[in-house]
């Protein structure tokens, strides 16, 4: 058991870089947003278009992909089922973890992409990074 006993740290540390990652999107997707089109277009070697923020509220044929995002997003499942066998009362655990841990994903990959959607427009790739200048 003394060989684990770094995952903590380092499972912190990764987390908290990640988080660290998020801010930067977010704040470069703010900036990218307030400037006109013709700006974004050349300071930030984008090709968009005033025909690409006609926004689609909902579209039923994106729900696969983001179903199909959504589960790849899931994957920590395998630590917590680990957390899960060393609970002392599992049921609780489980239901509290799963919770939090659904409601946080959710709503982060919820606001980076409407943040996107809204920055970049139609153009948007899937990973809001490859529009995001080097």
């Amino acid at each position: 058991m003394k060989k684990f006993s770094n995952i903590a740290y380092f499972s912190a540390f990764v987390l908290l870089f990640t988080l660290f990652a998020y801010c930067v999107i977010i704040y470069k997707c703010i900036v990218i947003l307030d400037l006109p089109i013709r700006l974004k277009n050349s300071e930030y070697n984008l090709d968009i278009k005033n025909t690409d923020f006609q926004y689609l509220f909902w579209n039923i044929s994106m729900l696969p992909s983001f179903c199909s995002a959504m589960m790849n997003l899931f994957e920590g499942n395998q630590q917590i089922l680990n957390l899960y066998a060393e609970a002392e009362s599992p049921k609780k655990f489980f239901k509290l973890i799963m919770s939090i841990f659904i409601i946080l994903t959710f709503t982060i990959v919820l606001g980076v992409g409407i943040l996107g959607y809204v920055t970049f427009g139609d153009t948007v790739q899937s990973l809001i990074i490859y529009n995001l200048p080097n």
